[in-house]
C-alpha cells in the first residue's frame, strides 16, 4: 500500500469536498469555491466520488443543480453545465480533496501523489 493508494482512498471516502476550482471552467463560472462541499446533485445525495463523477459525466452537458455550502454558511443551490473535454469526458472543473474534518484523514494529508 502506497501513500498514493491511501490518498485515493481518502478522496473516495470523503466525497464532495472541493479542494480546488479550475479557472475558466463551468464550475468557476457557476461560482463554486474551494472549500465548499457538494451535498446533492439534482436533489439526490451521493455516497462516493465515483457516484459524483458519474452524475457529472453522464449529464451530457445539460444543466445540473448542486446543493453546496461552505463551513458555517447556509446551503445554496448552484446550476452548472459540464463541458466536454478533449478526451471526450464531461467535466465541471473541480478537484476533490479530503476536508480537514474527514474522519479518515491521516497525519500525512499534505502528501502529494505524482
Amino acid at each position: 500500500l502506497t501513500r498514493c493508494d491511501v490518498e485515493a482512498s481518502i478522496r473516495k471516502r470523503c466525497p464532495g469536498y472541493i479542494e480546488r476550482v479550475v479557472e475558466k471552467t463551468p464550475a468557476a463560472a457557476a461560482g463554486l469555491r474551494a472549500g465548499e462541499r457538494i451535498h446533492a446533485v439534482d436533489g439526490k445525495p451521493f455516497s462516493t466520488l465515483d457516484d459524483l463523477s458519474g452524475i457529472v459525466t453522464s449529464s451530457g452537458g445539460r444543466a445540473i443543480t448542486m446543493l453546496v455550502d461552505q463551513p458555517d454558511e447556509d446551503r445554496r443551490e448552484i446550476t452548472v453545465s459540464a463541458r466536454k473535454n478533449p478526451d471526450g469526458v464531461y467535466r465541471i472543473g473541480v478537484e476533490n480533496g479530503a476536508p480537514p474534518e474527514c474522519p479518515f484523514l491521516p497525519d500525512f494529508r499534505t502528501w502529494r501523489c505524482r
